[in-house]
This record gives C-alpha cells, sequence and structure tokens, in this order.
C-alpha cells in the first residue's frame, strides 16, 4: 500500500482527488 496509490483520510481532505472527498475537505 503506497502513499500514492491511496492517500490517507488528512491527505485526501488536502487534495480533492475523489469526488466524495471534495465535500469533505470542505470541512
Amino acid at each position: 500500500m503506497r502513499a500514492d496509490s491511496r492517500p490517507p483520510a488528512p491527505v485526501a481532505a488536502r487534495v480533492p482527488q475523489k469526488p466524495f472527498d471534495t465535500p469533505y475537505e470542505g470541512r
């Protein structure tokens, strides 16, 4: 499991890579 392939929750919140993570980053 690489951070490049799947970034953690805190990282995903900073970078909206996933569609369902977009609203999460707007926290």
